[in-house]
């Protein structure tokens, strides 16, 4: 382990990036079944919510959708108030399964 660097930042690397791959791709199909085929999927390396804004951004995306984390439908998580400041287009947050949603 290199000084200085924690130990939960280290990287698998290849396996990391096929690991994600996969739930992504799995989350997706379990979502959208047929019409997942119609939906562009990327995993990208580096802090989440740059990530995010940088691939909608290059992808020129017209909405970005992110999944609120288990009780916080309420109050965004740090990444995604930094999505929220620094997107410049729609954000839709949606409830992870089995949270309630407000209203019903």
């Amino acid at each position: 382990m290199p000084a200085g660097k924690p130990v939960g930042s280290m990287r698998i690397g290849e396996e990391e990036r096929d690991a994600a791959e996969l739930v992504l791709r799995d989350t997706i199909v379990s979502a959208l079944g047929e019409r997942a085929e119609r939906v562009a999927m990327r995993v990208v390396d580096g802090p989440a919510g740059k990530a995010v804004v940088d691939t909608a951004r290059t992808e020129r995306a017209e909405l970005i959708v992110l999944a609120a984390r288990p009780g916080l439908t309420v109050i965004p998580g740090t990444v995604t108030q930094y999505v929220l400041r620094t997107a410049g287009r729609p954000i839709l947050i949606v409830p992870t399964s089995g949270q309630a949603v407000p209203g019903d």
